[in-house]
């Protein structure tokens, strides 16, 4: 796989991860249980992962 279709990828998977960490922020953390308020957070870490690898990929 070469660097330009990862980066594209990275991309996409930045734009769903962020979609599901906003949607999540706004209609989980005040209805429903603790597991799924953490779950949110959870999806929060990956997405501030995905970014610092796509920024260490994708910005040399």
């Amino acid at each position: 796989m070469d660097r330009t279709t990862a980066c594209s990828l990275l991309k996409g998977v930045i734009i769903v991860e962020g979609v599901l960490f906003l949607l999540g922020g706004i209609l989980i953390t005040n209805m429903h249980p603790y597991w799924m308020q953490v779950s949110v957070f959870g999806i929060g870490f990956m997405l501030l992962l995905t970014v610092i690898v796509w920024l260490i990929i994708c910005k040399r």
